[in-house]
């Protein structure tokens, strides 16, 4: 019969057009955005006025109240509803056309099996599931009269004439409002032809579920069968997967609305089998029915005398109710399972040989076709309601935790078709003009004498054939196109002939014929519609209708082991396909579906991402709490033990042994860290597979996310790592901080095992964030040390603790009598009963593991807050000074005379002792941290340091600051060198504490603190211990600060003499003081006690500590004021009264060296 393929092909093109406008039609009125005028208050009488008298308008609107807005807003109202109620128009046309069409083909058709006449029979089939969708879709628009009565009241409103086709829409809409009893009537002529059809799927559609059969057969295996491994896979089975699914929706849509038919050739058991394989029926897209609901109403008023359908009814949907849920899902579930490890194979084997896509590609378009099939019933059952049985359905068991395997696999295969496109092409060129060429030539010229009318045709697609060049593709350049769709219209054709009643030679007796010709159709397309190929059986892009499942798919996969995260950015592929589901119906739906993607695809790499910084975040924890069973006081546990008298406190919590956690019992807790691990790995491989993927307008880079996503985690462990303590204030040791940021930065760096990210520059940036700040970022700069408090950013932990903490530590904690400063050991140190040990942060060793923590920068931060302190208290001494210039003067010029009476009237010697104490120890700090920097760096930075020393070392020390070296200078302090008399920060502060007339104040210093000697309680109280090499209180530290301060008053003054009037005031503090001292050593004991010293020694040992710390002075300036013997004398009593103690307590130290 003419035109049965054209016919068919057009009317199924312009019905899925229909279907998709009535799909939007009913999102559009059913969904939460439903058109204003809907939801109008002051229309809502109108609007339920309009349908009433359907499908005749109502005569009395007019007084209805409302009508008047309604008739205001008309030609916006409109242009609304124009392209609604076209779709309507259009719908009732191509219903009325495809209800001829079906006849006239049913009529002209010989016979319908899906085995003789394989494009014929599903080109027929999908127009009858068409027209019954449509139908139904319409009718589930319950907006859909008022849509149609609306537009007809607007119509007359703006051209005062009625809408000429209101009517026939009206009668449409009427006709088909009772589906159940319309559409078996319609379908009446079609019956016996549908029938037919259906039945002949029986055997391929239960083969095509039979997974025993399918893997027997290996109809999804290559190599099952290795010496066939490089023929081409045709076998009709493998055809018939490709429609398996369509083959379900073709019987129940089918027997739904043709129930006479079930009484014939086994009907019943088809759809007794079909009924147990799902419980909801795509209508189209994301709608869906109650199937067995639909069953049991169609049934339930059927009537014939031959077949009594009603009684069946009970047993048959009732007992496939119940199976839907058991044996159905369990079928549906083995599915899955086999195609996760056939697909898999395939992909493994198509990656390593991927010349075998060629001869193998109808089999992979098989196991794809199944693929999108079971996933879309996935999702289209696990978020709908179930039906109702006598056991309970429990969702969670229906879920299937290896979906996500399945998405990937589909992904990866599709990327796999279009990476290696020209291989397949090519195939299918040397195919078609070779082996189908001339199979298709030889089968006609057995025929040649009987095939009728469908001979030219054949000899058109012969000639399309030979005419085709095999080696087209062959050059990589070659950019020529391909278009076989004539081609393909030709064989419709002829199959649609010889399927004809008047057909001389029909497809049964023409069997080869016909399914070579079903053989070059499908292998045609492998050239020039592999694109459209993979939209059909392969895309998953349907599941945007599904996206709060799959969302809800995505965020378990990302959590559940063991494989799901290995395949976690599947799903950022499948948001790539979802804006290609706008068509030209709506186009506008676009930037609609495009934003939103890119806004999951955002969320999405969010949760991969923070999902990998939270498992590395709890690796890390738990790898430092097995660091932590290795502290030194754990290892005191065992021992403590064995000591029989030993109690411990009652709330003691026992430490862990090192190695436990290896036991069989906590087998549980080593599992779930291996869990963990493997996570990792999983999630980052996944982002490994490729470095960006576009979606909509924006291409994102997985990598990216990965790594701010690591520096968050880094930013959040540091800062976990720094605050000090809620209840001691205190942050931890340095040493403590080094180890744990060792141990968890090498944790981090597990990941660059699984992805291609340079962890170590990530932690580098994110330290170097953390300790960075503008204000010491410039090296040459040497009056950083401002004013004012430095800004940290809202992100920097480290820094902000770690500076504020030490700056509270030099200006509080060591003003708290019982820390000294030890110059032998080289740490401020606490008494032992004391709660806070200053050495935990302050001796060498601590503060090294600090300037490898902080760097110079940190120093420099640090340093910053001990030099504010440094500047309150020489403002203080600046006060003291202006007190007492006056008896300064007169003890400046007769100091080696008896001042004893001026200095009694010396006033806040005391203060000034203390804030010089407080310097002394600030400096001495500072000195400290810079000796350590020096360690750390020649240590780390040898050749660096190396030349900074060699060019420091080229001229000498800047006393003066000279311009031309200060920047040299700032560099040697930022490193950490000894730069002596070239302190240029200090002397950068004290000139601007310095006017004019001030100098001359300054000078009486040396004066000030030779006289407080014998005034101040400072050096009556002052013990020497000769153990630690420090005074009690600190009072050793003097002679930094005296030697600095008196050093940077006479630089900043610009002397023309150069050194030698530095020299000369430290020489007038040492004589001045060496005047009083030994003035006083002439008194009786009494006498010396009476003026407050109790250690006349710690005085004089002081003075040679000065000479020893100060960098312009040498012996031979003390001597030539305190004999050394007597220096020697002091030393050695202060030694012996050492020992002697020692030897009361029972210990004897020997006593170190004579000086």
């Amino acid at each position: 019969m003419a035109g049965i393929a054209e016919r068919l092909t057009i009317l199924s093109e312009l019905g899925e057009g229909l279907l998709i406008r009535f799909y939007n039609i009913k999102v559009k009125y059913d969904g939460v955005s439903r058109p204003a005028y809907m939801s109008d208050p002051a229309l809502a009488k109108v609007i339920g006025a309009l349908p009433k008298k359907f499908p005749d308008l109502p005569t009395d609107l007019e007084k209805v109240p409302g009508y008047d807005v309604f008739a205001s807003k008309a030609p916006q109202l409109y242009a609304e509803l124009e392209s609604d109620y076209d779709a309507f128009l259009d719908a009732h046309e191509w219903v009325r056309l495809t209800e001829k069409a079906l006849t006239d083909i049913t009529q002209g058709l010989s016979g319908l099996q899906i085995g003789e006449s394989p494009l014929v029979t599903q080109g027929y089939m999908e127009l009858v599931v068409k027209f019954i969708q449509l139908n139904i879709l319409i009718t589930m628009i319950n907006d859909r009269r008022v849509i149609v009565t609306a537009f007809a009241r607007l119509s007359f409103i703006m051209r005062n004439k009625s809408e000429p086709n209101f009517e026939r829409i009206a009668q449409f809409l009427t006709r088909y409002a009772f589906p159940f009893v319309k559409l078996p009537e319609i379908l009446k002529p079609c019956s016996k032809r549908i029938g037919q059809a259906l039945s002949s799927l029986m055997m391929p559609y239960m083969k095509t579920n039979d997974l025993q059969y399918l893997r027997k057969e290996g109809l999804l295996n290559i190599t099952l069968n290795p010496d066939k491994i490089a023929l081409p896979a045709q076998d009709p089975m493998q055809l018939n997967l490709l429609v398996r699914d369509k083959m379900l929706q073709w019987i129940l849509w089918g027997f739904l609305f043709c129930a006479d038919e079930l009484e014939h050739n086994d009907a019943l058991v088809l759809i007794r089998v079909c009924l147990t394989h799902c419980w909801r029926l795509t209508v189209f897209r994301d709608v869906t029915v109650s199937v067995h609901a639909f069953y049991d109403m169609a049934w339930k008023g059927y009537k014939s005398k031959t077949f009594k359908l009603a009684k069946e009814r009970k047993i048959i949907v009732d007992a496939a109710n119940s199976s839907a849920l058991g044996d159905g899902a369990g079928l549906h579930h083995s599915y899955r399972i086999f195609l996760r490890q056939s697909l898999s194979s395939l992909l493994m084997l198509f990656k390593d040989f991927p010349g075998l896509l060629g001869p193998k590609i109808t089999l992979l378009w098989s196991g794809l076709a199944q693929a999108k099939a079971e996933i879309l019933w996935y999702y289209r059952h696990i978020g709908s309601e179930p039906p109702k049985t006598k056991d309970k359905f429990m969702r969670e068991n229906f879920r299937d935790r290896n979906i996500s395997e399945l998405l990937y696999l589909v992904n990866q295969l599709i990327q796999l078709v279009r990476q290696h496109q020209r291989v397949i092409q090519s195939y299918y060129l040397e195919y078609l003009n070779g082996a189908d060429c001339k199979d298709l030539q030889k089968h006609m010229s057995k025929a040649s004498s009987s095939i009728g009318d469908a001979g030219p045709i054949i000899q058109d697609v012969l000639r399309e054939l030979s005419n085709i060049n095999p080696q087209a593709l062959a050059s990589a350049d070659s950019t020529q196109t391909f278009d076989f769709t004539g081609l393909r219209l030709n064989w419709y054709r002829v199959e649609a002939k010889m399927s004809a009643t008047a057909a001389n030679l029909t497809v049964s007796q023409a069997k080869e014929l016909v399914h070579r010709g079903r053989l070059i159709y499908l292998h045609s397309r492998n050239v020039d519609q592999l694109e459209e190929q993979i939209e059909e059986y392969a895309s998953l892009k349907m599941l945007w209708y599904f996206r709060d499942l799959l969302v809800d798919s995505f965020e378990k996969a990302i959590n559940d082991g063991p494989c799901n995260p290995l395949y976690t950015t599947g799903y950022l592929h499948l948001l790539a396909e979802f804006p290609e589901n706008t068509t030209p119906f709506l186009p506008e739906e676009k930037e609609f579906i495009g934003p939103e993607c890119v806004q999951m695809a955002q969320s999405f790499l969010d949760k991969i991402t923070q999902r990998v910084a939270q498992i590395m975040m709890e690796i890390g924890t738990q790898y430092l709490t097995f660091n932590d069973q290795l502290k030194p006081e754990n290892a005191a546990y065992p021992l403590l033990l064995r000591q029989k008298d030993y109690k411990f406190e009652k709330n003691f919590v026992h430490p862990a042994t090192p190695g436990e956690e290896t036991q069989h019992k906590a087998r549980p807790d080593m599992e779930q860290l291996r869990l963990r691990e493997r996570n990792v790995y999983q999630l980052c491989t996944s982002m490994q597979d490729f470095v960006d993927i576009a979606i909509y307008d924006h291409k994102f880079i997985p990598r990216e996310y990965l790594r701010d996503k690591l520096a968050s985690v880094l930013r959040s462990f540091i800062k976990q790592a720094v605050v000090p303590d809620t209840a001691t204030g205190n942050i931890q040791r340095p040493s403590i901080l080094e180890t744990q940021f060792n141990m968890f930065f090498s944790t981090i760096k597990l990941v660059e095992n699984y992805v291609d990210i340079d962890i170590g520059d990530l932690i580098s940036e994110v330290c170097l964030k953390q300790i960075h700040n503008k204000a010491v970022s410039e090296v040459n700069k040497i009056d950083w040390t401002a004013e004012g408090e430095i800004t940290w950013g809202n992100d920097v932990y480290l820094m902000k603790c770690v500076s504020k903490w030490y700056g509270e530590f030099v200006s509080k904690k060591l003003q708290i009598p019982g820390i000294s400063y030890s110059a032998n050991r080289r740490a401020f140190i606490s008494r032992a009963a004391m709660p806070f040990k200053a050495e935990d942060y302050a001796d060498l060793a601590e503060l090294s593991a600090l300037c490898r923590l902080v760097g110079p920068y940190g120093v420099k931060a640090i340093d910053r807050e001990a030099m504010k302190f440094i500047v309150e208290n020489i403002a203080g001494i600046k006060g003291v000074l202006k007190t007492n210039k006056q008896h300064l003067e007169f003890i400046a010029q007769n100091y080696h005379k008896d001042v004893a009476s001026q200095i009694k009237n010396l006033k806040d010697v005391d203060e000034f002792m203390t804030r010089s104490i407080a310097i002394g120890n600030a400096l001495q700090f500072r000195q400290l941290l810079h000796y350590a920097l020096r360690q750390v760096m020649e240590r780390d930075t040898p050749y660096a340091m190396n030349v900074i020393k060699i060019m420091f070392d080229q001229y000498k020390r800047n006393t003066f600051m000279k311009s031309d070296f200060l920047e040299m200078d700032a560099l040697a302090t930022s490193v950490g060198l000894e730069v002596g008399t070239a302190d240029q920060a200090l002397k950068a502060l004290l000139s601007k504490l310095l006017g004019d007339q001030e100098k001359q104040l300054w000078k009486l210093l040396p004066f000030l603190y030779s006289a407080a000697f014998i005034t101040s309680k400072t050096w009556g109280e002052a013990q020497y211990h000769s153990t630690i090499e420090a005074h009690s209180n600190n009072a050793h530290t003097l002679t930094l600060a005296i030697n600095a301060l008196l050093i940077s008053v006479e630089a900043t003054s610009g002397s023309e003499r150069g050194e030698l009037e530095i020299v000369a005031l430290l020489c007038s503090f040492v004589e001045s003081a060496g005047c009083i001292l030994l003035r006083q050593a002439q008194q009786t004991l009494r006498a010396t006690e009476r003026m407050g010293i109790h250690s006349f020694p710690a005085l004089m040992i002081f003075m040679d500590k000065f000479i020893q710390d100060s960098p312009l002075l040498t012996q031979d300036v003390l001597e030539s004021v305190i004999p050394y013997p007597l220096l020697r004398s002091m030393y050695k009593s202060l030694y012996e009264m050492a020992r002697e103690k020692g030897n009361k307590k029972g210990k004897g130290p020997a006593p170190p060296e004579d000086p």
